[in-house]
């Protein structure tokens, strides 16, 4: 493989079957390519432990499937699929990341749903990770962005054009993460969901439609109550991020990652807050 193709593995598992990577074709009537009618996941693979809490991820994704409107997908399928696509490509005892997607399907070009419906578009894609962890030892940094996302942020869309500008953002200006901010309160990252310790109280957003469900914010969150760390569960605000002690993104990816800069200034003393340690040192990483 060449190009951006090259750090992938060889093989992706496409509508119950697995193919080369290479070989993939996509329609360009699917609904995803033009609609971007669809949801995904992105699982974390632990070598020889399997995939990150990989029920509460399918969960998720058959609540967005469900939320809106694709039937037909089954998830026992794409449980059994995963694991053995990361067995065919030599990853198992490899740190790896897993990308799930389900589109409405291929159909004639227009904005109401097929009818009778089409069987939905299924694909995983696998591929070895480097865990970024100077960056967890050391601290983030992070910008500010105003989110300009749709209204239904909880749903895991593939509609992330949004994020992808965001996180370009925070890549001009040289830092690790973009934080959406809407009406003067911190939503969460461009890819990650965002906590903050306030004299020693871990504060996080409350679910709703303006923030995606997070897998890891709901572990981190039951570390801190296995921790003895007080949990309060309420709106950030813009205006508090000058007085506040720590700041820490989660995901799949980056895990527990502190936040020790946002937009050049400090968070707190400018270092990783004890808080913020205490959760990494307690995480799982089991499957």
């Amino acid at each position: 493989m060449t190009g951006f193709l090259e750090h992938e593995a060889e093989l992706a598992w496409f509508n119950g079957e697995f193919l080369p990577l290479v070989d993939l074709r996509i329609s360009p009537f699917d609904r995803g390519f033009l609609f971007a009618d669809g949801v995904y996941e992105g699982l974390r693979w632990y070598p020889g432990r399997g995939v990150f809490r990989f029920e509460e991820h399918l969960r998720r994704l058959g609540e967005s499937l469900s939320m809106i409107r694709i039937g037909g997908v089954d998830l026992d399928e794409i449980a059994d699929a995963v694991p053995e696509l990361v067995r065919r490509n030599g990853l198992e005892e490899s740190d790896a990341t897993v990308y799930l997607q389900v589109t409405r399907g291929v159909a004639p070009r227009t904005h109401a749903f097929p009818d009778p419906p089409v069987v939905p578009t299924r694909m995983a894609l696998v591929r070895a990770f480097t865990p970024q962890v100077q960056v967890q030892r050391n601290g983030a940094t992070a910008t500010l962005v105003e989110d300009l996302r749709w209204g239904r942020c909880d749903i895991k869309s593939v509609s992330l054009l949004a994020n992808v500008l965001a996180k370009e953002e925070a890549v001009r200006v040289g830092t690790n993460e973009a934080i959406f901010t809407r009406n003067g309160r911190v939503i969460e990252g461009s890819h990650t969901a965002v906590m903050i310790v306030v004299d020693g109280v871990l504060v996080a957003p409350p679910n709703g439609p303006e923030i995606l469900p997070s897998v890891t914010r709901e572990v981190v969150l039951g570390l801190a109550l296995e921790l003895g760390i007080a949990v309060d569960l309420r709106p950030i605000q813009v205006s508090e991020l000058e007085r506040i002690d720590e700041m820490l993104v989660l995901g799949t990816s980056t895990e527990v990652t502190p936040v020790v800069r946002i937009d050049g200034r400090e968070v707190g003393s400018g270092k990783v807050g004890p808080i913020t340690r205490r959760l990494q040192e307690a995480w799982p990483g089991e499957g």
